[in-house]
């Protein structure tokens, strides 16, 4: 069984006449004794087997929302008001085009899928 690799020796930046050589240490593999076994992770995984990954927010505290503890995360939003349809929800001024024609339950507008700053709404959806 191969464990984590290690180096032997440390990264080293080389410079020539008009080039930029960078080498890599060369690898040595470990072998992990065959007494230990594999480890499985005991993480319990977010509702609905959503998947976790890496983000670059700020998280400014979090707030409980129907029994359930939320992010807040620091934006350029500016709140105009808030309406209680499942729990408060923001209201933000926008240039956002949405169908005047249609609207889904709870007389929600129905939005165009391709608008400027849709990392800053998914934000607040379920």
């Amino acid at each position: 069984m191969v464990d984590c690799p290690t180096t032997e020796d440390n990264f080293t930046l080389k410079t020539g006449q008009d080039s930029q050589v960078i080498t890599m240490p060369q690898l040595k593999l470990q072998e992990t004794p065959k007494q230990e076994a594999t480890q499985i992770s005991t993480a319990i995984p977010l509702p609905g087997n959503r998947p976790i990954d890496s983000a670059n927010i700020q998280v400014l505290g979090t707030i409980s929302e129907m029994g359930v503890r939320r992010p807040i995360v620091a934006s350029s939003i500016q709140v105009w008001d808030t309406i209680s349809v499942s729990g408060e929800r923001p209201i933000s001024a926008s240039a956002l085009q949405i169908s005047e024609t249609q609207m889904i339950m709870g007389n929600r507008p129905i939005a165009s899928n391709y608008m400027d700053g849709d990392e800053d709404l998914m934000g607040y959806l379920d």
